[in-house]
């Protein structure tokens, strides 16, 4: 195995690194090169006591330190993990449930948000804010803002002119308030092009554009006793497989080959094979013989492919020699 550097798992979230590795038999014939890349990523065990508070909220965690309750009805207050979150592999995860009948107001998230950003007047971070009912020119229902100024006064009704813009309300949560004692399932994307919320397995908001990276966290305006539980991030994409298609081989006119796709790998599984030599289909098995090679050089190439139609392709060089 060749690395260009140490694989130092301290190096900073996005560092990436170059493996290449092959394989020889006994008789010292040695398989193509393959290179891999690994990227570090940040811890996927969240524990909420490493946030941090803004604003006059009174953020109570839980002794699992992955829940945590709000329990004032205040100005905006937020709770962030205080580092840069975007990632185009993993999603944050949880519940969200507000335990009281005594008021309808926000709860909801932040995403790329800065330390102190709830009181400065130039920021660039985005507010994915739900409102129980209507009131005084804040309208009941989900949807996502661009914040480009101190958020109050313009976070009450989305007032773009004091730097709230609403970008899109949710799909069926638009003007549909959440629900007094009642658990949410919430799953959040967020790359530097896109984000998407899914509340209870149905996608709410999906927002392209070019968002700054920072923060996420959590989000209380006029609104107590909102718990958060079950905080966790987890992978929200699925990897590509990466194909095998076994060592190369040299061998005498006539002698049987067996070609073996078995090494190939996929977080999920791999739902086809297919073999060609050039344009012609040698085969859909795992692993197949072949027994009328001709003569020369051959380059086989095997191609997978997941049930999401994520694919990647290896070769194999098989060379057809004449009998001594």
């Amino acid at each position: 195995v060749t690395v260009d550097d140490p694989v130092d798992t301290n190096s900073p979230v996005g560092t990436i690194f170059t493996v290449s590795y092959n394989v020889s038999d006994l008789a010292g014939n040695a398989a193509n090169t393959v290179t891999r890349t690994i990227e570090i990523v940040r811890d996927l065990n969240i524990n909420l006591t490493e946030w941090k508070a803004n604003g006059t909220g009174n953020w109570v965690l839980q002794t699992d330190h992955r829940t945590i309750l709000q329990t004032v009805n205040a100005d905006p207050t937020m709770y962030h993990n205080n580092v840069d979150s975007q990632s185009d592999i993993f999603e944050l995860r949880g519940e969200i449930r507000v335990k009281t009948s005594s008021d309808d107001d926000f709860i909801g998230f932040v995403l790329g948000y800065k330390d102190g950003d709830l009181n400065k007047d130039d920021v660039n971070y985005l507010l994915i804010d739900w409102k129980q009912g209507d009131q005084s020119g804040a309208k009941k229902g989900l949807s996502i803002s661009r914040i480009t100024k101190k958020l109050t006064p313009g976070a009450w009704s989305h007032d773009p002119s004091k730097g709230v813009t609403e970008l899109q309300r949710g799909t069926s949560l638009g003007n549909v308030g959440w629900k007094d004692n009642t658990s949410y399932i919430f799953r959040i994307t967020f790359t530097s092009t896109l984000v998407e919320v899914f509340i209870n397995d149905v996608k709410e908001l999906s927002v392209t554009g070019e968002f700054s990276d920072g923060a996420y966290g959590f989000y209380n305006y006029s609104q107590g006793s909102v718990l958060y539980s079950a905080i966790r991030a987890e992978a929200n994409t699925n990897i590509p497989p990466i194909a095998n298609a076994g060592s190369d081989q040299n061998i005498t006119v006539g002698i049987e080959v067996i070609l073996d796709g078995t090494g190939s790998t996929d977080d999920i599984g791999i739902s086809s094979y297919l073999w060609k030599e050039e344009d012609s289909v040698l085969s859909y098995d795992p692993t197949f013989i072949l027994d009328d090679l001709p003569l020369g050089l051959h380059t086989i190439t095997l191609t997978v492919e997941d049930d999401e139609g994520k694919n990647d392709s290896d070769d194999v060089v098989v060379i057809v020699n004449e009998e001594l």
